[in-house]
């Protein structure tokens, strides 16, 4: 009965959240109604093309865009009017696990024995998952509200663009207790030469280039106009997508490849038709002295 159990304890939390009598109801007539519903014999797709090239995968791929919009719009037409709504409160539930009529801890150890059921794990009756449920709450609200509320104000640093020197690392024992702050380090940088002038990076820095998915030999063209950097050798993960002792013949061929393309072919992947970036790693020299030059990863957004 887990799964009865489930849909009985979330029909219920839902109607006191909208104000609904359930009442009258019991787990076994839930059970009756849920035996009485038909589900279809599920049936193959038909018309499922499978993309064979880059332009039919991102055609596929517009048109899924265009479907999910459509359906979007249909339910938000479906939604009832804001006027119709008017004076219309949701009831907000507190967890109370000691009141045995509310279904809190219905729906908990429904959930919970589910989830035990998909890992093969011992499940619990009602009365362990309360007693659980009581130990966990005293954790959840301090040390995990503590944490959140530490990291929080140092996102507040980060959006108003403050220096290191304001930021916080913050140690918490509540056991002890201990609570001790200090001042992070900075990242330690490399030094590199970029357009021929010295140039620190530290692990954080990502070199990006947005120019849509432009060819292997235009790539190599605009790090040595942007950059100052003549490119020796370029991998996209374990696949070595360019290097200097290439065969002239091969190196031709794949300077007029797109980048996407180019990286596909060589490392015999497919890139994911959400992906946008590609993250690549390269061996760069510095043009006007001919020294090797490190750099940090390139992101290449080629959607």
């Amino acid at each position: 009965m887990g799964h009865a159990s489930y849909v009985f304890a979330c029909a219920n939390l839902f109607a006191f959240i909208y104000g609904l009598s359930h009442k009258g109801w019991d787990q076994a007539r839930v059970a009756a109604m849920a035996q009485s519903i038909e589900i279809p014999e599920w049936q193959p797709r038909k018309g499922i093309k499978i993309a064979t090239t880059k332009e039919e995968a991102k055609e596929q791929a517009d048109k899924a865009l265009d479907a999910d919009d459509a359906e979007t719009e249909a339910l938000r037409q479906a939604l009832p009017k804001p006027e119709s709504l008017a004076g219309y409160e949701l009831q907000v539930v507190e967890f109370e696990k000691d009141d045995d009529a509310n279904f809190h801890m219905d729906f908990i150890t429904a959930a919970a024995n589910l989830r035990a059921q998909n890992y093969k794990i011992k499940q619990v009756s009602k009365f362990e998952a309360k007693g659980i449920a009581g130990k966990i709450i005293p954790a959840m609200a301090t040390t995990t509200a503590l944490v959140t509320g530490l990291v929080c104000l140092e996102l507040y640093k980060l959006i108003q663009g403050k220096k290191i020197e304001a930021y916080k690392n913050g140690f918490v024992n509540l056991a002890l207790p201990l609570f001790a702050m200090s001042e992070p380090v900075a990242p330690p940088t490399e030094k590199s030469k970029k357009n021929g002038k010295d140039w620190d990076w530290n692990l954080w820095d990502k070199v990006t280039v947005d120019e849509g998915d432009i060819t292997l030999g235009e790539f190599l063209d605009l790090m040595e106009e942007r950059y100052g950097w003549d490119v020796t050798m370029l991998s996209y993960g374990a696949a070595m997508v360019h290097a200097f002792f290439t065969p002239a013949a091969k190196q031709k061929e794949r300077k007029a490849m797109p980048m996407s393309v180019l990286c596909e072919t060589i490392s015999k992947t497919k890139v994911g038709a959400t992906e946008r970036f590609l993250v690549l790693e390269a061996c760069v020299d510095d043009v006007e002295s001919g020294e090797e030059a490190d750099i940090p990863q390139i992101r290449f957004k080629f959607r």
